[in-house]
Order: C-alpha cells, then sequence, then structure tokens
C-alpha cells in the first residue's frame, strides 16, 4: 500500500514535469496557459470529485492499520443500511477488494466506507448462544459446557486455534420455552468461525449424550474480532 503511494506520487511529479518542459521546448509561453489551465482544472474538480475523495481515503488507510490483505472485516456503505463482510483480497488507492464467504468478489470504493469492523485484529472471539429448553436444569446446561470447552481445549488440532479455555458466560436470554446459555472462545485471528462451527457440532453432540433437546437455533450467534 505505501509502494503504491510512493509510487503514484512519483509518476505524478514526472508527468507534471514532463509536461511543463515539453511546453518550453515548444516556444508555448506559460503565461498564456493559466486560465484555460485554471477552467480545466475546475471542470476536472467537479468531474472527478468522487475519484479524488476515494483516493485521499486510500491514502489514509496505511497509516490508520484499519485493516490489510487477509484480514476478515465487515465494512459499511455510505448511505447504505446494508454492511458487506469478507476477507481482504487486495487494497489499493481507490477500491477495496473483499471475497465473501460464498465466493463474491466485492469491490468498494474507498472514498464511501464510513465504518469497517476488523474481525480478526490480533484476537478473534466466538460466540455461541445455546438454546435450551426451560424445563433443563441451568446448572447441568453449565456444566456440560464447561466440559465440553474444557475437551475441545484439550484437543491437539483445537488448541493450537484458541488463545484460552472457552468460558460460559451464563443465561443470556429467557423465553416462553427456552432459555439461552452463552458461550465464548478467544482464538486466533481469521478462524473464529472455524472454532465456532467445531464448538456447535460438540456442543449439539454432548447435548443429545445428556438427554438434553438440541434446537434447531442453535448457531455461533456471531463472530467478533478484537484487540489485545
Amino acid at each position: 500500500m505505501v509502494a503504491q503511494v510512493v509510487t503514484w506520487a512519483a509518476l505524478a511529479v514526472i508527468y507534471v514535469v514532463t509536461a511543463v518542459l515539453v511546453v518550453q521546448l515548444l516556444g508555448v509561453p506559460l503565461a498564456g496557459l493559466v486560465a484555460p489551465a485554471a477552467l480545466i482544472s475546475a471542470a476536472l474538480g467537479f468531474g472527478l470529485q468522487r475519484f479524488v475523495q476515494d483516493i485521499g481515503a486510500g491514502l489514509l488507510l496505511p497509516g490508520e492499520r484499519q485493516y490489510g490483505f487477509g484480514d476478515v472485516v465487515q465494512i459499511a456503505i455510505s448511505g447504505s443500511s446494508q454492511q458487506v463482510t469478507g476477507t481482504v483480497e487486495d487494497v489499493t488507492l481507490r477500491v477495496t477488494r473483499l471475497r465473501s464467504v460464498s465466493g463474491e468478489v466485492i469491490t468498494t470504493p474507498n472514498g464511501q466506507i464510513a465504518q469497517v469492523t476488523n474481525l480478526s485484529r490480533d484476537w478473534a472471539r466466538a460466540v455461541l448462544d445455546v438454546p435450551v429448553p426451560s424445563a433443563v436444569d441451568v446448572s447441568h446446561v453449565t456444566d456440560v459446557l464447561r466440559r465440553v470447552g474444557e475437551e475441545a481445549y484439550n484437543d491437539d488440532r483445537l488448541h493450537k486455534m484458541m488463545l484460552d479455555p472457552p468460558t460460559v458466560m451464563g443465561v443470556e436470554r429467557i423465553e416462553v420455552d427456552t432459555f439461552s446459555v452463552r458461550m465464548v472462545a478467544r482464538t486466533l485471528p481469521g478462524i473464529q468461525f472455524d472454532v465456532g462451527r467445531e464448538l456447535r457440532a460438540r456442543v449439539a453432540s454432548a447435548f443429545r449424550y445428556e438427554g438434553i433437546s438440541v434446537s434447531a437455533d442453535l448457531d455461533t450467534g456471531r463472530a467478533t474480532g478484537g484487540a489485545s
């Protein structure tokens, strides 16, 4: 990214200096070009306002370190209520390209990015809201989830993905027939979705073994990123 900024700036200087030298060699008085140049600049200013805005936003990205190649981010677009989520594949001075989970390439002009949520900065977090029938004892559910978390953390493959053992936060939501118990696991950047899916499968298996009805709503809930 920084290399692109330097390259673009160097090329711009070279082109401008070359143009001035060519005009001087042709014997064209520079003073006579001031007025036409001002008009052309004004026209370009209006026509390229969005382009300049995109470039200006792109110039700030390297210093602010909002995201980089390989980060999983969620981007909010100005003037739109929808957000796009994907893995950053390319960042230029003008656009940011993401690839979604389904393989789609999403190109967003940098000047239209209103907010960025980085899901893979330093560490990430898998959040599971586990729906349980209200007739089941909360303490029993908590014990089962803690055991699942300990077994997952002791698994050699999952241990390398997690920063610490999963934590059972307690009852998150109470409804008429069910209540939800939240389980949280801190993971390495970018793999919170993989850890979440693995924990979800282990929780479903453990609940069936204990005779606890598994709701179809069992899901990872969401995955977030954080900073150390």
